[in-house]
C-alpha cells in the first residue's frame, strides 16, 4: 500500500503538478524525477546488504522498516506543498531536495519488507501467490486512490474546468496520502513483527565491510539465473514508467476524458488486479513462470497499441461516448491483468533464485541484496522512463497550455504513447527467452540446501 501510493503520486501526478500547475519546465521536472530515482536505486543495494547482515533483537529487517516510517510520511506531504514564492528553476530544485530523500527513505522500508517474501516460504507455487498478492494489492490501492484523486480532489469545478490544474486539490490529496502511508507502514511492520523468531539470521562469523558489499553486489549482478530477469524487468519498467507518466495526459488529450471520466478508468484497473490474483496462481500450476511472462508481455504490447490505432483510424470515437469508453475500459482491463502476470512472474522467479544463490555462497542468505539489486534496476529504469516521457512532451510542445482541443497535439501524444510502450515491452520479452530456471531445478536446490543444513 505505502509503496503504491508513493510511486503512484510521484510517477503519475508530479509531472502534471509541477509543469502544468506550478509552471516548471516539464523537461527539467522529468530530469529531477530521474535524478531522484537514480539516487534511490544506488542506495537500495546498500540497504539490502545492511539488512542481510544486521543482528538485532528485532531481526534483520524490522529495524529499517520502523526507522523509515516517519520520514516517508513527512516527505510525502512536503513534496506537494512547496513555498508559493519559488520560481520555475527554484521549484525544480525544491522537487529534487524533497523527492530524493523521500525515495531513499521509502527504499529503507521497502527493500527489507520485500526481502521477507523469500523467508516466508520456499514453496514454488506459494511464492507465486505471495508475489501476485503483493503486486495486486499495490495496484488495487493504486487504482482506488487514483479514482478518489480524479473523482474528488481533482474533479472539474467552476473555478477549474480542468480539474487537473487545481493546486488546492493536490495539497489536500497530500494530507490523505501521508496518513494512508503512515497507517500502511505501521500495519505491515507490526503485523510481521511476531514472525521475527522464524526468520533467518546472519552468520555470527560474517563481518560487514565495503569490500564484501561490492563483492556481493557484483556477484548478484553477474548471476546467470538473475541477469535475464534484471534485464527484462528494466525494459518493462521503462515502458510502465512512460505509461504512468503519460497516463492522465494521454487520456485527457488523445481521448478527451475529463477528471471524472479519468476517475472511472480506475475501475477496469481494479477489476484487472482482482482477476490477476486468481489467474496467476492457476496459470502457474500448468505453465512455467517463464512462459507466462513471455505470453503476458506479448499481450501487453497488443493491448497498449490497439486503442491508439483504432482512434487514429477512426474506428473508435475519440471524444467519449459509450463506444469509446468500451474500447478504453476493455483494454485497460487487459493492461492490468497482463501487467500483474508479468511482474508477478518476474518477482516470483527472482525469489526462486534465492536458494540457487545461497548454494553458491555456502548457505549464506542474500535476499536483501538480491531484491535491492532488482529494485535498483527497476528504479533506474523507471527514472529513464520518466525522463523520456518528459523530454518527449517537451519535444512536441506540450506545456502549460495542454488541453484536448488541439488535434495535432493529441495525435502526437498518441504516437508517443504507442511508440514508447511497444519498443520497451518488446525489449522486455527478449531476455526472458534465455531464462532456464524451472520448477524441477528449484526443488533440487531446496533439497540440497536442507541437506546442507542437516550436515552442519
Amino acid at each position: 500500500m505505502a509503496s503504491a501510493v508513493v510511486l503512484n503520486l510521484t510517477g503519475s501526478f508530479i509531472l502534471i503538478y509541477y509543469s502544468r500547475v506550478l509552471g516548471a519546465p516539464p523537461g527539467l521536472v522529468g530530469a529531477a524525477l530521474a535524478i531522484a530515482l537514480v539516487f534511490d536505486g544506488v542506495s537500495d543495494p546498500i540497504i539490502g546488504y545492511m539488512s542481510d547482515n544486521t543482528k538485532s533483537r528485532w531481526g534483520r529487517r524490522h529495524p529499517y522498516m520502523y526507522f523509515a516510517i516517519l520520514p516517508v510520511t513527512l516527505l510525502c506531504w512536503a513534496i506537494w506543498n512547496p513555498p508559493s514564492s519559488l520560481g520555475p528553476t527554484e521549484l525544480v530544485l525544491y522537487l529534487i531536495v524533497t523527492i530524493v530523500p523521500l525515495r531513499i527513505a521509502l527504499g529503507i522500508f521497502e527493500v527489507p519488507n520485500v526481502a521477507l517474501t523469500a523467508e516466508l516460504t520456499d514453496d514454488y507455487d506459494e511464492r507465486t501467490r505471495l508475489a501476485v498478492y503483493r503486486t495486486c494489492t499495490s495496484w488495487l490501492f493504486f487504482t482506488l486512490f487514483n479514482a478518489v484523486v480524479y473523482g474528488y480532489w481533482l474533479q472539474d469545478i467552476p473555478e477549474y474546468p480542468d480539474g487537473l490544474l487545481n493546486p488546492e486539490g493536490y495539497r489536500n490529496m497530500s494530507i490523505a496520502a501521508s496518513l494512508l502511508i503512515l497507517a500502511a507502514m505501521l500495519i505491515s511492520s507490526i503485523g510481521l513483527h511476531r514472525l521475527i523468531p522464524k526468520f533467518s539470521i546472519p552468520s555470527s562469523e560474517h563481518r560487514l565491510s565495503v569490500g564484501d558489499l561490492f563483492a556481493s553486489f557484483q556477484g548478484v549482478l553477474s548471476e546467470r539465473a538473475l541477469v535475464p530477469l534484471f534485464l527484462s524487468g528494466a525494459a518493462i519498467s521503462i515502458g510502465f514508467a512512460v505509461y504512468g507518466a503519460l497516463f492522465a495526459i494521454y487520456y485527457n488529450n488523445f481521448w478527451g476524458l475529463n477528471s471524472s471520466e479519468l476517475s472511472l478508468t480506475m475501475a477496469p484497473f481494479a477489476c484487472g488486479a482482482i482477476v490477476g490474483i486468481f489467474a496467476a496462481p492457476y496459470l502457474n500450476r500448468i505453465h512455467e513462470k517463464r512462459t507466462i511472462a513471455i505470453l503476458a508481455t506479448s499481450a501487453l504490447c497488443v493491448s497498449v497499441a490497439t486503442p491508439v490505432l483504432l482512434g487514429i483510424l477512426g474506428l473508435a470515437p475519440m471524444s467519449g461516448g459509450k463506444a469509446g469508453y468500451l474500447v478504453i475500459y476493455g483494454f485497460l482491463f487487459v493492461d492490468m491483468v497482463t501487467y500483474v502476470l508479468v511482474m508477478g512472474s518476474l518477482f516470483s522467479m527472482i525469489t526462486d533464485a534465492v536458494e540457487h544463490r545461497a548454494l553458491l555462497r555456502a548457505g549464506r542468505r542474500e535476499e536483501g541484496t538480491i531484491f535491492a539489486v532488482q529494485t535498483f534496476v527497476l528504479k533506474a529504469s523507471s527514472a529513464l522512463g520518466v525522463f523520456i516521457a518528459g523530454i518527449s512532451l517537451q519535444v512536441i510542445g506540450f506545456g502549460n497550455k495542454g488541453g484536448s482541443a488541439d488535434p495535432e497535439l493529441a495525435s502526437n501524444i498518441g504516437f508517443i504513447w504507442i511508440g514508447l510502450n511497444l519498443v520497451f515491452y518488446f525489449l522486455g520479452i527478449c531476455p526472458i527467452l534465455f531464462y532456464r530456471f524451472t520448477r524441477r531445478r528449484h526443488l533440487e536446490n531446496i533439497v540440497k540446501l536442507r541437506a546442507g543444513s542437516e550436515i552442519s
